[in-house]
């Protein structure tokens, strides 16, 4: 009966081992994947980058200056209405439309 007991013991470690070694590289597997897949997909980035063939452009400014003044004036301004007007535009002062 001893001799049974110790090879139903000796099996079951034997099992467990089996089972642990499993286990063991399913996670060396995970670690390694972890480790790769950034690797592929920064050389993915770099290969899909590599596709474009980038250009310099330069940027030109102009100075323009806007003359408020004499009948082609057309520098325009808001007021706190909203209201649109020209600089040498007549108003009425007491609201009223003619």
């Amino acid at each position: 009966m001893d001799d049974n007991m110790r090879d139903v013991f000796v099996d079951m470690q034997k099992q467990k081992n089996k089972e642990l070694k499993r286990k063991d590289i399913i996670i060396a597997i995970l670690i390694i994947f972890l480790f790769v897949e950034p690797i592929v997909l920064y050389a993915e980035h770099l290969w899909y980058e590599s596709q474009y063939e980038y250009t310099e452009t330069t940027k030109e400014e102009q100075k323009v200056e806007v003359i408020t003044s004499g009948d082609n004036a057309n520098a325009e301004y808001n007021d706190v209405d909203g209201n649109q007007y020209n600089d040498n535009a007549t108003h009425s002062e007491s609201g009223e439309t003619e």
